[in-house]
């Protein structure tokens, strides 16, 4: 009697269940904009509008620090993937930075990690390099925003924040820290990202690195997160009046709803979760008002940045083709 293959007896997603996992998600996402929604509304009533005003010269700022920061993450990439044994150029390592970010905009987290394996691909790289390089990158920077947004919001003046909160912030910071020597460890890392790859039914990377090489690489990262979170805190500035103490608050503040809205798969781009927690952060150093200012702007700002280094890294892609085609 013939035995059933393998893929016969696993589990397969039925309609019905599909239809019950959307609605969950809807469900979700809904709740959490509406109360998120209504407690923006609120805090809108008391906002100084005196204090609002648009300086260009910080925008200028942030805008120029966003733009170098995708150089410093250009850098990584090119970097991860000269380790799994692949040659990009800096303009190609870009474009698998920035154009696959609007896949974030979409439901779920399928989208971006699809379109840098199929521009990984159209730049000669095989699809097991490029899912391991999504996996290092997707790993290793929300581990950076984590560790580095309690990091900041330790380090940030805290008059208006009580014992309780500063005692959970430095446990949460200990706790990141703790899982960071752990989770960077090559052992742990590349096991969990081959049992990844595996449920995905990819093959595994055949490419180990050492724990000097995770180590640096959890550096670049967290480089690169620093000086983009920076920009965007450096542009908030340059909208709602507050003080040059405000910004390891912005920054702590920043990274931590970051990796909040990435987590949350139900919200496209981490719209509502990401407001949420930035409103939380910052309102007690801000005051109410002003903190629900700096959530939309750095949702504008954010959506705008995306689709302008989107742009750009889409541009080096298709000049760098041109040139391909012309030779």
């Amino acid at each position: 009697m013939s035995q059933p293959n393998a893929d016969s007896r696993q589990p397969k997603t039925t309609p019905a269940r599909r239809v019950a996992i959307w609605i969950i998600k809807i469900a979700l996402l809904g709740g959490v904009s509406w109360y998120v929604g209504v407690a923006l509304v609120r805090a809108f009533g008391q906002v100084d509008w005196t204090a609002v005003r648009v300086r260009p010269l910080l925008l200028a700022g942030g805008a120029a620090l966003l733009a170098a920061s995708i150089l410093v993450a250009g850098l990584v990439t090119r970097a991860i993937y000269s380790r799994l044994g692949v040659r990009l150029r800096l303009g190609q390592a870009v474009s698998l930075y920035t154009v696959p970010m609007l896949g974030n905009y979409l439901p779920g987290r399928v989208f971006a990690p699809i379109g840098h394996v199929a521009i990984a691909r159209s730049f000669g790289a095989s699809a097991a390099p490029a899912a391991a390089a999504v996996g290092l990158l997707t790993g290793l920077g929300l581990l950076a925003s984590v560790v580095l947004g309690f990091a900041f919001l330790l380090v940030a003046p805290a008059a208006s924040l009580d014992a309780g909160t500063l005692r959970i912030l430095r446990i949460g910071l200990g706790l990141c820290l703790a899982g960071a020597l752990v989770a960077v460890h090559p052992r742990v890392y590349f096991g969990g990202l081959s049992l990844l790859l595996r449920a995905f039914k990819r093959p595994p990377i055949a490419a180990r690195f050492g724990l000097p090489t995770m180590a640096g690489l959890l550096g670049g990262v967290s480089a690169y997160a620093v000086i983009y979170v920076a920009g965007f805190a450096v542009m908030a500035m340059g909208i709602a009046a507050m003080g040059v103490s405000a910004a390891s608050t912005l920054i702590g503040a920043i990274c931590l709803a970051n990796a909040a809205g990435f987590v949350a798969i139900f919200a496209p781009a981490g719209i509502g979760v990401r407001e949420g927690v930035l409103l939380v952060l910052l309102t007690p150093t801000l005051g109410a008002g002003t903190a629900a200012v700096v959530v939309v702007a750095l949702r504008l700002m954010q959506t705008v940045a995306d689709v302008a280094l989107a742009g750009a890294g889409l541009v080096l892609m298709r000049r760098r083709q041109s040139r391909k085609g012309q030779a």
